[in-house]
């Protein structure tokens, strides 16, 4: 417990200024509560591989169907909220969809549920706070992210609840005691 609410915190403070410097209005709280449900489904996602691939379902197969009825149930709502679907045929963007499509959604998908098999979904689920340190750190070096205190701060939180989750790692642990 201890560790989720270092991790919980510590996210909040790497996103502070930016929370605290945008005009609250009802587009920042919708978004916020998608957000909320996103997670929420995000989590009910992690039990549901958990549990199917403690019954020996195959990993690649049962991740397919399950980003196919998504797609269906997305294709279906956009149509219904009367969005219209765009495919550009520029090299760039179809460079990029291949690239999400294939790395970002088959390859880090289903890593990331290997992941929920072998440690379990609550564990696996508190890996993905480690997520906004990566993204801020690759906005540092892409759009010139600059760090506060309590980022900063917030970072070491992360940091700490992980250790807290996981225990120090074993070369970590080899060396502390070596030198006692």
């Amino acid at each position: 417990m201890q560790g989720a609410i270092m991790g919980f915190v510590g996210v909040l403070l790497m996103f502070a200024s930016q929370f605290f410097n945008a005009a609250m209005d009802l587009n920042i709280l919708v978004g916020l509560g998608i957000s909320f449900i996103g997670t929420y489904f995000f989590s009910m996602g992690n039990l549901v591989s958990a549990k199917a691939q403690q019954q020996a379902m195959p990993l690649l197969p049962t991740t397919a169907w399950a980003m196919g009825y998504g797609a269906l149930y997305l294709f279906a709502i956009s149509l219904l909220m009367g969005h219209n679907l765009n495919f550009s045929s520029e090299p760039l963007y179809v460079s990029a969809l291949v690239y999400l499509a294939i790395i970002g959604s088959v390859v880090g998908f289903n890593t990331y549920l290997a992941l929920v098999g072998r440690i379990g979904a609550p564990k696996a689920a508190y890996c993905t706070v480690l997520f906004p340190l990566v993204a801020l750190s690759l906005s540092t070096v892409f759009e010139g992210y600059e760090w506060t205190w309590t980022s900063l701060l917030g970072v070491i939180l992360v940091v700490c609840g992980n250790l807290r989750v996981f225990g120090l790692p074993e070369p970590l642990k080899r060396w502390y005691l070596a030198r006692q």
